[in-house]
């Protein structure tokens, strides 16, 4: 059995119905997830709900930013895909 924290943004929405009918647990989070713009996470026997823009704890408190510079990566790789030169793609 999973703890659950949730953030206020969670807390002061309402649900009035929640049916899970033949789905798994993860899909019933997944369909909250899109319902909701939030997302879900377990980490260490507690399920954390928050929304999917909020750069919060789930306690409110604000995340500090992390600063990754090439010198802490004993390996990295960037790609830039052309996406924007196509407008679609035909496959066989």
């Amino acid at each position: 059995m999973l703890d659950s924290k949730v953030s206020e943004f969670l807390t002061d929405m309402p649900i009035n119905q929640l049916n899970q009918n033949n789905e798994t647990d993860l899909n019933l989070l997944t369909r909250l997830s899109g319902n909701y713009d939030a997302k879900f996470k377990s980490i260490s026997s507690t399920l954390l709900g928050y929304s999917k823009d909020d750069f919060k704890k789930v306690s409110g408190e604000a995340l500090k930013p992390i600063f990754i510079s090439k010198g802490d990566c004993s390996r990295w790789n960037f790609s830039q895909t052309d996406r924007p030169k196509y407008d679609a793609v035909i496959t066989k």
